[in-house]
């Protein structure tokens, strides 16, 4: 390998250490990339998880208030929803798990959705209407 390099001209040398180079820091730039990439998606996840342990908390909550009788089952469920309607740009929609089509319980942005069913093709992907 070395006697090639040898037989190579000066200006052949430098373009192929300036081309080496380029794609040593093209490698490197990749690889950072895609570090980045799966801390923020680990981040995202974990941000996650902890919305929805809190909201589950929050449903637990009013749970028990139901349970030992300081609210009745419709106020409890009112009172937990909405507590949930937060922030415009982080926010939960919640969906019951009827069969054969689940019905929106409550949307933060589109409440004319709350009661419908969700059998409509256009529910079949997250983003649909928003």
């Amino acid at each position: 390998m070395l006697a090639r390099l040898d037989r190579l001209r000066l200006r052949q040398k430098i373009w192929l250490a300036v081309g080496l180079f380029f794609v040593i820091v093209l490698a490197g730039s990749i690889h950072d990339l895609l570090s980045v990439r799966a801390a923020l998606a680990h981040e995202k996840a974990l941000q996650t998880r902890h919305l929805v342990e809190a909201a589950h908390a929050l449903f637990a909550h009013y749970r028990q208030r139901e349970l030992s009788g300081e609210l009745g089952a419709e106020d409890a469920r009112a009172q937990a929803i909405e507590a949930l309607r937060y922030d415009s740009g982080n926010y939960f929609w919640i969906n019951d798990l009827s069969v054969p089509a689940p019905r929106m319980i409550m949307h933060p942005t589109l409440p004319e959705l709350e009661g419908q069913m969700l059998e409509a093709s256009v529910f079949d992907c997250a983003g649909a209407h928003g």
